[in-house]
């Protein structure tokens, strides 16, 4: 199994469609009837620790929505990993990391960032 503090450097390493796929293997479901996760405090557990963590591991959207995209799939829960891209008014690329559920984006801190994105990638390509 995968140790969720090998995720942050291991965007830097594999191409993300690879990396997703291993996050999402599906062969490690710790779910049982009785444990439902809260994804607001596990949203701001990991966002806690990555703040302040060093580089590779420090917070960024992608290695936030890695991380909390594992754990939530490791237990059960069918969420998936989005990753889009819009221009700022001054033409400058910037790109954006996030989850989504049945009902649309999932323990987004700031729905104003998914405003005018064009999503690029979904991992798994179906929930």
């Amino acid at each position: 199994m995968i140790s969720i503090f090998l995720i942050p450097p291991l965007v830097f390493v594999f191409p993300f469609s690879k990396l997703a796929k291993i996050l999402a293997g599906g062969r490690h479901t710790y779910r049982t009837e009785d444990f439902q996760p809260d994804g607001d405090t596990l949203a701001a557990w990991v966002d806690g620790a990555l703040w302040r963590l060093p580089p590779p591991w420090r917070r960024t959207c992608l290695k936030r929505a890695a991380i909390i995209f594992f754990l939530l799939r490791s237990t059960g829960v069918k969420v998936v990993l989005r990753v889009g891209v819009k221009r700022n008014p001054q033409r400058e690329l910037h790109a954006h990391a996030w989850l989504t559920d049945e009902d649309g984006p999932y323990l987004e801190p700031d729905l104003k960032s998914l405003e005018g994105l064009s999503t690029i990638a979904v991992f798994p390509e179906k929930i």
